[in-house]
C-alpha cells in the first residue's frame, strides 16, 4: 500500500521562488521602462507610418528633397512697377539765353566813291559792287596798269586799293599787292592820260611784274 506524503518546506519554498521568477521575466517583456529602447534595439524599418503621431515631424527631419517644393508666396507689400510716365512739356527759355535787339545802324562811310574792278570781260568796273565810280571812269594803259579820271568827285583827297586775296581758290594768287598814286591830273609815264587822277598798279611779286587783276579801290 503506498502511503502519500506531504511536501517539504523546502520544496514548498523553491516552487515559490520558480514562480516569482518566470513571473517577473513576462513583466519585463510586456512594461518596459521609459528611455530604456534607443536605435540600437530599432531594426531598419521597424517604424513605419502607423508608428508616427500626424503632423509630428518636421522639415529638418527629412533628406534634402524629400519634400516637395510648396507653390510661391503672394508679393511683398510693395506694388509691381508702374507703367513709365509721360514726358513732360520742355521749359521756357530763361532771361540770359534770348537773342538781344539789333544794334543801331553805325554812320556812313567816309569814301566819297569805290569799285570793285575785275579784269576778266568787257566792262573793268562791276556796277553791282561800285559807287560813285564808272567804267568811263576807268581805262587800262597796260598790263597790271588801271587809270582813273576822277574830276567828277569833288574834294577827293587821297584814294586805295586792296587786291582780291586767294582768287581761284589758289594760294599763289595771294601774292599780289596794289600801288596808288593818285588825285592831281598828271602824266604817270605808265601809259595813262594826261588828264588821269589816279592809277592803280597791281603787281605779282613773285613774277616782280605788274599782273592784270582783280580789286577794290575808294576814293576819300
Amino acid at each position: 500500500m503506498h502511503i502519500a506524503r506531504r511536501p517539504r518546506h523546502a520544496t514548498i519554498v523553491a516552487y515559490l521562488a520558480l514562480f516569482a521568477s518566470l513571473g517577473g521575466t513576462a513583466f519585463a517583456a510586456t512594461q518596459l521602462p521609459r528611455n530604456s529602447v534607443g536605435a540600437v534595439q530599432i531594426q531598419r524599418g521597424a517604424v513605419g507610418t502607423s508608428e508616427v503621431a500626424n503632423r509630428s515631424l518636421r522639415a529638418v527631419d527629412f533628406v534634402a528633397g524629400d519634400l516637395p517644393q510648396g507653390p510661391a508666396g503672394p508679393k511683398g507689400g510693395m506694388g509691381a512697377t508702374g507703367p513709365a510716365g509721360s514726358v513732360g512739356a520742355a521749359g521756357s527759355m530763361g532771361p540770359i539765353g534770348m537773342t538781344g535787339a539789333p544794334g543801331a545802324a553805325g554812320p556812313a562811310g567816309a569814301a566819297k566813291a569805290w569799285a570793285y574792278i575785275e579784269d576778266a570781260g568787257a566792262s573793268l568796273v562791276v556796277e553791282a559792287r561800285s559807287s560813285g565810280i564808272t567804267d568811263a571812269m576807268v581805262t587800262k594803259g597796260g598790263t597790271g596798269i588801271y587809270c582813273f579820271e576822277l574830276s567828277s568827285i569833288p574834294n577827293a583827297h587821297v584814294g586805295v586799293a586792296s587786291p582780291n586775296p586767294g582768287y581761284g581758290g589758289l594760294p599763289a594768287n595771294n601774292d599780289r599787292i596794289a600801288l596808288v598814286q593818285n588825285l592831281t591830273d598828271n602824266d604817270f609815264a605808265a601809259g595813262c592820260a594826261a588828264t588821269s587822277d589816279m592809277v592803280v598798279v597791281i603787281h605779282d611779286i613773285s613774277a616782280a611784274a605788274p599782273v592784270n587783276w582783280f580789286f577794290n579801290v575808294a576814293v576819300y
